[in-house]
């Protein structure tokens, strides 16, 4: 046994080695999801849009379907990519607000919210920011 382990001790310290990188990769992991990061680091710009390969996307026509009491709020953001992107704009905003629908779409550079409330830049851009997207502007109509 001892001369199987002094033959082969390269290759164990080797794996052990490996294994450790893998298991401090799966804990980075780990602690960035429960500090509210993606895998993907929300930095599309660099990602080669793989979220888009195959996917068609239509931006409904938002406006015409909402009901007289609700406000449309249309935010015009920087930073957004692909379809990850979207969700994690999307995800966001659910999250931090009260809202009954919310669009987003990477190539016109906006997210197109439905709500009872019409939530101001400041609140929508404290809610982005944490994400690395930038809010340029929000325009709110009363429905």
């Amino acid at each position: 046994m001892t001369e199987w382990l002094k033959t082969n001790y390269g290759t164990i310290l080797i794996i052990a080695v490996l294994v450790l990188i893998v298991l401090l990769i799966i804990r980075g992991i780990i602690r960035d999801r429960k500090k509210g990061k993606h895998i993907c680091g929300g930095n599309c710009g660099s990602c080669g849009h793989v979220c888009d390969i195959g996917k068609e996307k239509q931006f409904e026509d938002i406006e015409s379907n909402i009901p007289d009491n609700l406000y449309l709020i249309t935010v015009n953001i920087d930073g957004m990519y692909c379809g990850m992107c979207e969700a994690h704009v999307n995800e966001a905003l659910r999250n931090g607000l009260n809202i009954k629908k919310v669009h987003s779409d990477s190539k016109k550079g906006e997210a197109v919210i439905v709500s009872k409330l019409p939530y101001s830049k400041e609140k929508i851009k404290e809610l982005l920011d944490p994400t690395g997207y930038k809010v340029l502007s929000v325009d709110i109509k009363r429905m």
